[in-house]
């Protein structure tokens, strides 16, 4: 868990070397896109995106049918990134779940 004062960009900024608000459109399928709320690029390079989500009341985090269907079909078109979803826990901490193929 990551711990953060500034609910938005807090996440990123602790572990990223860089990151981007919708800095990327990712097209998924024909007339399909997905724009991750960050584009995060790691230290090492590496590129991840971490798509943040509303709390549910006890827990675990809130998406749309449609939202939950391109996070999940993104690992599998594009293999070479990293997807997370991201949503607030308590005590100003951050959940984080990797999204895989």
């Amino acid at each position: 868990m990551i711990r953060s004062t500034d609910p938005i960009r807090g996440l990123a900024a602790a572990i990223a070397a860089q990151d981007a608000y919708e800095g990327a459109r990712l097209k998924l399928a024909p007339r399909c896109t997905l724009t991750p709320d960050f584009m995060v690029i790691m230290p090492d390079k590496t590129i991840e995106f971490h798509e943040v989500k509303a709390r549910r009341k006890h827990g675990g985090y809130w998406i749309e049918e449609d939202a939950n269907v391109k996070i999940k079909l993104a690992p599998v078109v594009f293999p070479c990134f990293r997807f997370f979803i991201v949503w607030p826990g308590g005590d100003q901490c951050w959940q984080m779940k990797e999204i895989k193929p």
